[in-house]
């Protein structure tokens, strides 16, 4: 958002390219990651993609999901 709650607000898209002035406010705002669900009720097969990809750890899925072997 460019200068929220402003006579100038302005909603920007995700790859705007724009000039900002002195005195202009940009505003972001992102989700926090916190997923849904229950853990334990993942795809084990997904897991074991988080696992191989490292975006979590053999140890963390083991604890976060429950995960016997990945």
């Amino acid at each position: 958002m460019l200068n929220p709650g402003r006579t100038a607000e302005r909603r920007l898209l995700r790859a705007a390219r724009i000039t900002l002035r002195r005195g202009d406010v940009v505003r972001g705002a992102t989700s926090g990651g916190g997923g849904y669900g229950t853990p334990a009720e993942r795809d084990p097969a997904a897991v074991e993609a988080d696992v191989a990809n490292g975006d979590v750890s053999e140890e963390a899925a083991a604890r976060e999901y429950g995960a016997s072997s990945v």
